[in-house]
Formats: C-alpha cells, structure tokens, sequence
C-alpha cells in the first residue's frame, strides 16, 4: 500500500513530529471474539453527542463490548454501559473503565480502547484482534498524529522507545498486561489524563500506519474550543478503507 502523503497542520494542538527507533513488518493471527474485548469512552459533548457515529463506525464485534460514561446514560443496546451520574474526568473514566473490563471478563487477554470522538476504517475491529502485539512494547496505537510514516511501506509498526512521549489514546490496543498495570496507576484530573497515564508506565509502544482511526471533523474531546481540522490522522486511508485488505496471504 502507498502512503498518501501529507501536510502537516498548524495548531497548539498537534503532537510533536518524531521518528520512531525502528519500523518492524506485522503478524496477524485469527480474531478472539472471546477474549478481545472493545470498550469506548464517552462524556457529553456541547457540540452533539458522537457516540452513535463512532459505534456505527465500529460496525459489528460479536465479542464483549463495554461503554463508560463519564456524566451521562447512554442507552445502547447490545451493549454493557457503565454511566456516572457527575463527571469524574478523562482518566478517572479510563481508570473505571479498565476495572470493569477486568471485573466482567477476568480471562481477558486484549482490549481495543476507543474513545467516541473517532471514526474508523471498515472491519477494523477484526483487523485490531488478530494482529499480533510484539512482546517489547505497552500498547499499539492505531491514530497518531506524530508520525506520519512516509516511505517505509505499509501496513507497518513504527516502535518507539519509552523515551519518546506518548500523545494519542484515542483507539489503542492494550494488552492484559498492560490493562493491569494502568490500574495500579492514580488519576490525574487534568487534561490529556488518559494519555499522562500510558506515559508514566514508561513502555515503549507502537504506532500502526496507516492509521485506521481518525479524529470527528469537527468534534474534539480534548480541547472543544479547537477546530478539529487541526488535530487529525497523517495518514487515515478513510471509513470506506477496509483494514482487512491489509493482511497478506
């Protein structure tokens, strides 16, 4: 696959541009329905509630499948939901949201985060449980800003090391290990909690390009006063793109 270019944006926003160590080619296996379980994060937003947007995006997983709400009650059916009354903040949320996937599915071995102001690729659920996570790093991230990946040939793994910080939660596959450990971590109310929290672990971690998650034209959890043109994937293929075409034979 080629990549699409790209040009780099301008907002107080966007992550840092960096290189990862190295770039390593991607194993897939068969899809766990059992055991891979899919959690979004949600909050209300004054700009429309995105939610239904991201799940439609999602299309379906018959594995387990969990919704934190972070100040509202969402009603999804077909879908475990987890509401607060009052808002607790992004992190305190994903911190509630790790202890009920570990709570209601004690033998999970994988969980596929989204938070609901992204949209995703065709099947890319699928696509996140039966590709392999290298044993060296925390977490895969599937939307980043910070790398663009040009010229190393796609699909790929950019690796970076726990030096490198860490910017983008927005859909990111975790390993157990990994759930486990964010856990034992406190909150941190402020903003970009969630991602705070994956960089105090001190992982390395992978980047995915292409991307098969981007941003909401328009809507941004982070920072609702920013246009969202400004803080989107370097190289999202689009909701159209089906991530299955990437495995080879």
């Amino acid at each position: 696959m080629k990549d699409t270019g790209w040009n780099p944006p301008s907002s107080p926003w966007l992550a840092p541009q960096s290189d990862p160590d190295e770039t390593r080619e991607i194993a897939w296996g068969l899809p766990d329905r059992e055991h891979h379980v899919v959690a979004i994060q949600t909050a209300p937003r004054p700009r429309g509630n995105s939610l239904r947007r991201t799940i439609e995006s999602l299309g379906k997983w018959d594995g387990p499948k969990l919704i934190v709400a972070d100040g509202y009650h969402p009603e999804i059916p077909g879908w475990a939901v987890d509401a607060a009354d009052s808002q607790e903040g992004s992190s305190s949320s994903l911190l509630r949201l790790l202890h009920g996937v570990a709570t209601r599915w004690p033998e999970f071995t994988r969980l596929m985060l989204v938070q609901d102001d992204v949209v995703v690729a065709l099947n890319s659920l699928e696509y996140m449980s039966r590709m392999a996570i290298p044993d060296d790093v925390g977490w895969v991230a599937m939307f980043a800003e910070m790398w663009a990946g040009r010229g190393v040939g796609w699909p790929r793994l950019g690796i970076f090391g726990k030096h490198q910080r860490f910017y983008d939660s927005q859909c990111v596959i975790v390993p157990r290990a990994t759930v486990l450990d964010l856990m034992d971590l406190p909150a941190w109310r402020r903003i970009h909690g969630c991602d705070l929290m994956f960089n105090r672990l001190g992982r390395s971690f992978a980047v995915h390009v292409p991307n098969l998650a981007d941003h909401m034209e328009g809507l941004n959890s982070a920072c609702e006063h920013e246009p969202l043109g400004e803080r989107r994937s370097p190289n999202f293929p689009g909701m159209g793109f089906d991530a299955l075409s990437l495995i080879g034979d």
